[in-house]
């Protein structure tokens, strides 16, 4: 027996059942004001604060959706409702399902919309129904979930609580979003957004988790600039359009310098890929910079494998020098303004003692064999393919650990760092604050940059803003004007960057790349 298993909303239908049910059940003054109280909720849960589970029952009870279908009164906004979801079904999924039916397979609708919403597609369709369940009470629907939301692993454990084990099942699953992945993942056809024959996997890279978190960080920082300043602001920004933009320019200057620098890399481990492709990849890793010790630029390897069919190990090599290229520019920088600077340098430890450790590291890098008998010690993580290109990797980081390229590409990473503090100099100067130095400035940035990168923070999150604006406050910047300065130059280069990547991958072509957006 083969069966085949359709997800509803985005895949069955074009819209989202769940979200129209909330527009029948409310006036529109009603969905206005409740969607803008319920969006702090929404955003909790993005970032794990609120379970899926506790979200779905929030929003029933919030939206009075449950009220549709209990109420007779409102039978006619529900025979509407139908009238809307009947009319969004796309022809390519009936088409798709009657083929199946044709072959003698099981055919199954999954969803994580309440049943109460759905049931009526199911019936019209003739197709069994597994979805999110809610509790009845003297039989009217309430706004509490039966168990799980049936998205993700619930998909799979209530399919396989009807049919058995999916691996062991000939199974067709067909889906749309993050929702379906481990449904997608388990089955032997999959078919991702795509009702054709031809195989689809669930692609491994999405920014679906990425920008809710950069929503968030942008909210943070437009609620504390307005809250300080309100619209005066404006004029603010205004007064420093020509540093904003000279800055920027410099900025982007550095990541020219780095992307030349990549290039090296390349050519030392003899990888050759055309400049403009191999420019939109290496930005493009950067919408991922915003990850623990920028461990998400790591994707670069996995698109420049599946685009241009490189080894992993090589370019996860190249990924691997540019961190520690980073790493000691950064370091040379600031020992030289530490020294340069008049007061701060008592403040802090001597970033001699980093510089030290990154020398260490490399000694460590050039020394270790990393044998096959080394790796038999790490039999459960050598099952994991990453871990295994990291090991392999170490051997073509060795390749590029020579003394002349250290200091080739160290001497360039220092004029491309250097353009950030020379931007976070002119942004501060245009703010009048004469006090400050360059050496400031950069110890400022950098030096706080520093700290977020070895705290392990998503971006250095937190990190990076206190300690950029506790610099400042030594300098007798008031606390209101060093966040606000922070807050600029974070915009100006972490999250420039990211938006720049974003941007990258978006005009990707895909055709090839297991990568969705």
């Amino acid at each position: 027996m083969e069966y085949a298993v359709f997800d509803v909303d985005g895949t069955l239908i074009n819209k989202d059942s769940l979200l129209i049910s909330a527009w029948f059940s409310n006036n529109k003054i009603q969905l206005l004001i409740r969607s803008f109280l319920f969006s702090p909720i929404f955003i909790l849960s993005k970032i794990g604060l609120v379970s899926e589970k506790s979200l779905k029952e929030k929003f029933l009870k919030f939206f009075n959706i449950c009220d549709l279908f209990n109420n007779p009164q409102k039978n006619k906004k529900k025979e509407e409702f139908k009238k809307i979801l009947i009319k969004s079904i796309k022809p390519e999924a009936i088409k798709r399902i009657n083929y199946h039916k044709s072959l003698g397979h099981k055919v199954l609708l999954c969803s994580a919309s309440p049943r109460m919403i759905i049931t009526f597609l199911s019936e019209l369709l003739e197709i069994d129904l597994i979805c999110t369940e809610l509790y009845m009470d003297k039989k009217k629907w309430l706004p509490r979930l039966k168990g799980n939301n049936c998205k993700g692993i619930e998909k799979v454990m209530k399919i396989e609580k009807l049919i058995g084990e999916l691996k062991t099942k000939n199974l067709h699953a067909y889906g749309d979003s993050i929702g379906d992945k481990e449904l997608l993942n388990e089955s032997k056809w999959p078919h991702w957004r795509s009702f054709s024959d031809e195989i689809k996997e669930y692609p491994r890279f999405s920014l679906y988790k990425l920008i809710p978190f950069i929503i968030l960080v942008l909210l943070i920082y437009i609620f504390y600039i307005f809250r300080n300043y309100g619209l005066g602001i404006l004029p603010i920004l205004n007064n420093l359009k020509f540093e904003i933009s000279l800055g920027l320019l410099l900025v982007l200057l550095g990541y020219l310098i780095r992307f030349f620098r990549w290039r090296i890399f390349m050519k030392v481990l003899n990888l050759y890929i055309p400049f403009k492709e191999d420019l939109i990849l290496w930005i493009g890793s950067y919408a991922f910079t915003a990850t623990p010790g920028k461990t998400g630029e790591g994707l670069r390897s996995v698109l420049l494998k599946e685009k241009f069919k490189l080894p992993i190990e090589k370019t996860l090599a190249a990924v691997l020098m540019e961190r520690l290229s980073d790493a000691l520019s950064v370091s040379l920088i600031l020992i030289f303004n530490f020294y340069l600077s008049k007061d701060l340098h008592s403040y802090f430890l001597n970033p001699f003692t980093f510089l030290i450790l990154i020398i260490i590291i490399i000694f460590f890098i050039k020394r270790i064999n990393i044998s096959e008998k080394f790796l038999n010690k790490f039999e459960i993580l050598a099952r994991f393919n990453l871990f295994n290109s990291i090991v392999n990797s170490f051997k073509f980081l060795k390749k590029l650990l020579n003394l002349n390229l250290i200091l080739m590409t160290t001497i360039l990473g220092i004029f491309s760092w250097s353009c950030e503090g020379i931007s976070f100099f002119i942004l501060l100067r245009g703010l009048d604050f004469s006090n400050i130095s360059y050496s400031d400035a950069a110890i400022a940035h950098l030096g706080a940059g520093l700290i977020g990168s070895i705290s392990f923070l998503p971006g250095g999150l937190g990190a990076t803003e206190v300690s950029t604006s506790g610099i400042l406050l030594l300098k007798n910047i008031p606390l209101k004007e060093a966040i606000t300065s922070t807050i600029i130059i974070r915009l100006m280069t972490l999250w420039f960057a990211t938006f720049l990547g974003i941007i990258c991958l978006i005009i990707i072509p895909f055709k090839k790349l297991n990568f969705k957006y």
